[in-house]
Order: structure tokens, then sequence, then C-alpha cells
């Protein structure tokens, strides 16, 4: 019901705009759709109001709307050595895109941040259409007064005293009110997670950017974090690097893959999803890879590690087949279910391969 509701305000809107306006060349969001934007986000429908508004621009106003940040051709060496190179690509992020970055260890997840926040020197081009005071950023390090404590920090940031009731309010969600007279210094590397945390999203910025926002954090903590930021994020733009592939899901509407500095994929999650259909992928050891019954031998097979090695299924009918047949031959197995750590996989392999012909 609240969707159509808005979908009704869209068309009072626009439609209106449609007849009475020439095709303009004015690149922001215009107030009539600046409205429509904030009926959405009360009926808490964000993606799918990007979505709309998006296409409405496009019918009102002949043209896209204009990016809010574009990278082209980035490249970072480091004494000779590459550390990242996109080569002729462009990655366009729009107003409310959730960007997912992954990849392995060294793969220039923090270097291709670094370079959006001109942290470090790059060849390429990159456009911001956005102001510095919008941005919000959480380092899995940072350079506080190591001997300040942490109510003297947030007083600092946030110009009110921790005994303000709002403030408060904010602390307690954020499990940091035990630190409050704990020094920077004796912080763990959760409890500093925590403590950037809390200080990016009280800020309130338009642009969030999280570089490993959990890591350090035990899983209930991890879990707690992650629903506060899902939550202060909605109607916001946000970059996110993670090791926790799952975090993810039903958040991010654009995957980022690199691998060694390169672009193994760029493009929406519901692209990477079809572009790399699967039902599951079977695991088994390379040792009893080299064992499959015959019928098994041309199945289509991803590499897990070094001592695994993963079947692709298409479907349920085929899973049943695939594990009868391991089954008569006394082959231990584990099932994995479509997720984004298959389609990681998938598109390494798929990367890979291209790479190698």
């Amino acid at each position: 019901m609240q969707v159509a509701v808005a979908l009704a305000r869209a068309r009072v809107l626009v439609v209106p705009a449609v007849q009475q306006s020439q095709k303009s060349n004015e690149q922001h969001l215009p107030p009539e759709l600046q409205k429509l934007w904030r009926l959405f986000q009360k009926n808490n429908c964000h993606v799918m109001a990007l979505q709309i508004i998006k296409k409405l621009y496009v019918m009102v106003y002949g043209g896209a709307m204009e990016p809010l940040l574009e990278i082209k051709g980035l490249n970072v060496d480091i004494n000779g050595l590459q550390i990242l190179n996109l080569r002729e690509q462009t990655i366009t992020i729009q107003e409310g895109d959730i960007v997912g970055i992954i990849g392995e260890n060294g793969a220039g997840k923090s270097t291709f941040i670094n370079c959006l926040i001109d942290k470090i020197n790059y060849k390429g081009k990159i456009v911001r259409n956005y102001s510095l005071d919008k941005l919000g950023i959480q380092f899995q390090t940072n350079n506080y007064n190591k001997l300040m404590k942490v109510f003297e920090l947030i007083q600092i940031i946030s110009h009110k005293s921790k005994f303000d009731s709002s403030l408060k309010s904010q602390i307690d969600k954020f499990d940091i009110t035990e630190l409050l007279n704990k020094r920077i210094e004796k912080l763990s590397i959760g409890e500093q997670q925590r403590l950037t945390l809390f200080l990016v999203l009280y800020l309130n910025p338009e642009i969030l950017i999280f570089d490993e926002l959990t890591t350090g954090l035990d899983y209930k903590k991890r879990t707690k974090i992650l629903d506060i930021v899902k939550t202060y994020s909605q109607g916001k733009t946000v970059l996110t690097v993670t090791h926790y592939y799952e975090e993810l899901n039903d958040w991010v509407n654009k995957i980022l893959i690199l691998h060694k500095g390169d672009l193994v994929f760029w493009g929406t999650f519901d692209n990477l999803k079809e572009t790399f259909k699967h039902y599951s992928i079977v695991t088994l050891s390379t040792d009893d890879f080299y064992n499959l019954p015959k019928e098994l031998k041309n199945i289509n097979t991803v590499s897990v590690d070094d001592k695994t090695c993963g079947l692709i299924v298409a479907d349920e009918y085929h899973q049943e087949e695939i594990l009868r047949s391991l089954s008569r031959s006394n082959i231990r197995f584990q099932i994995n279910p479509n997720s984004i750590y298959n389609l990681y996989m998938l598109a390494m392999k798929n990367f890979i391969e291209k790479k190698e012909a």
C-alpha cells in the first residue's frame, strides 16, 4: 500500500512536468523529484525510489542524472609496482547506490578507497560531484590522540557534553558506554572500530565509506553493528569494503570485485547473479576430485583453494544426481547454496580463464 501511494504521488508530481516542461539541461535532481524522494524515504522504499526517480528524470528532463562519482582508467603504481589498474574501465556511482567492494588480501580494495579520497597519487580521472563535508569515512586504523579519553574525543566531535540525553542515547546504541573513561591507547581493535563508526554515523554524512566495517568484532557485535549501519545508511550513498561477503546480502545494489589490482567485475548485484547463475556448489577434496565417477568427469568445476574443488550445480535436479553419484562412490562432500561467495568464486574463475586464454 505504501509503495502504491508513493507511485500515485509520483504521477501527480511528474506527469504535469512532462506536459509543461521543455527538455532541461539541469544536472541535479529537480525540486519535484526531491519531494518524491523524500516521500519514498518516509515509506522506507529507498532502492525502489532511486530506480524509479532515475527513469522519471530521463523521461522528464531528457538525459541521465549526473553521477555522484565517476572513475575512469584508474591506475596506481608504487615504486614501479602496479597496485591498481582498472585500464580503460569506467565506474559510475549514482546517489543512493550501495556498493560492496570485495576481493582477497592485496586485491587493491583499500588502494581504491584511498584514491577516492585523494590519500595517494594515481593516474586516471575521478569526478566527484559532492563536497567533502558530506563524506564520512571509517578506516581500519585511525590516528587518534592515544592519551585522550573516549568521552573527550566524542565531546570534541559532537560539541556536546557526555551527559547530553540525545548523545547518550546514541552512545548506548553502539555499546560504547563502558568505554567512555578509557584512554584511546587502551582500546582493543574492535573497540576502536565501534568508536570510529559511532563518530562517523553521529555526524550523519550523505556519503559513507567503510573499510572493513566489522573487523575485530565477535559475531554478536558484528551483527548488531551491521543492523545499525543498514538503518543509518538508508537513502545514503555507501561504499563498503569487507571480507564478510554475507554482510552484503539484502543491502548492496552494486558489486566491485578486484584481484591483484585488476577489475574482475563491476555492475549491479542482479547482473552478477544473472551472469553467474547457479543453484549451488558442491565441494570436495582435490584428491577425491581426481577419483570422480565417470558420469561426473565432464561437470563444470571451480577451484575453491589448494585442497578443495567445487562442482557447479545448475538446478535442484542436477544436484540430486550429483549427490547420488558421490554417495555411491563414498566421496565426502559439502553443499554450498547460492551465495555471494559462490558468485565471487565463479567471477574469479571467469576472469582467470579469460586472462589465460
